[in-house]
């Protein structure tokens, strides 16, 4: 059974590439971390060679520290009509952007699900920076036992939760690693926060203090956290696919009651 969550949970059977960094920047907090990416000096460069976004591997400094980072730069936006499934969106969007935005709303409504990003210009030219993900298992089963399958069940729906929210629709094995508690970690949200509506994967269980958070947030909040990234547009869809998510919390809680749509998880917690 554990196996078969783990597949559901798109974790990749390859190995991830992992660096070493020093031991106080695994200590640093939230905070802490985005100060240093935004502050740091760069020391070297090399193009990562792999994904359409032509992502560059950077290596930063500061005060003797050093961390290894994720730059991008790509903002594409291509007018006219984009399918995907049974909708329509008025344009194609491919988005340096996106990856900020996703990062300021899982910290909007406490998923913890994504990596430090900063918006920050290296050579001159604006883009996000995100720390280079450590703590992750090299291999599937290389690791600390698996936790219940429940719990491993639970994460999914979690992800699935995010993926909707921003509505990512390239996520795959490729961008979602694993930490070594076995709770996920997502990357590469650059197609995302288009303004399609239908969820593209089952909604019906729910983290319950993210619906918490959820039922307590406002537009003008949002708009201002997320305003500096997303177009108008781009988070009108995004409030409207909240209200979804809260209608359908609703209606599934009046049928099946809350034991069967609601799971905690320690992490979201805090």
């Amino acid at each position: 059974m554990i196996r078969q969550l783990v597949q559901l949970l798109l974790i990749p059977m390859v190995v991830l590439p992992i660096s070493v960094q020093g031991e106080s920047v695994g200590k640093m907090s939230r905070t802490e971390k985005e100060t240093f990416l935004k502050k740091s000096r760069v020391v070297s460069m090399e193009e990562v060679g792999e994904g359409v976004s032509n992502p560059w591997k950077v290596k930063l400094e500061r005060d003797g520290v050093q961390m290894n980072a994720i730059y991008k730069s790509i903002d594409l936006r291509m007018k006219g009509p984009t399918a995907y499934g049974s909708e329509t969106a008025p344009e194609y969007v491919d988005s340096y952007k996106s990856e900020i935005a996703a990062y300021e709303l899982d910290k909007l409504i406490g998923l913890h699900l994504l990596p430090v990003i900063v918006e920050r210009k290296v050579k001159g030219k604006k883009g996000s920076l995100r720390e280079w993900v450590e703590d992750v298992m090299p291999r599937y089963g290389h690791g600390h036992r698996p936790p219940s399958g429940t719990e491993l069940r639970d994460w999914f729906h979690t992800v699935w939760l995010f993926d909707y929210l921003i509505y990512n629709i390239d996520r795959g094995t490729h961008n979602i690693m694993i930490a070594n508690d076995w709770s996920p970690v997502v990357i590469d949200n650059s197609l995302s926060f288009n303004t399609y509506q239908k969820p593209m994967r089952p909604l019906y269980r729910f983290p319950r203090e993210v619906i918490g958070r959820l039922r307590t947030l406002e537009k003008k909040p949002l708009k201002k956290a997320l305003g500096r990234y997303l177009k108008r547009h781009q988070i009108d869809a995004l409030w409207n696919r909240i209200q979804h998510v809260l209608q359908t919390v609703d209606r599934r809680k009046a049928q099946f009651g809350e034991p069967e749509i609601y799971f905690s998880l320690p992490r979201l917690g805090s």
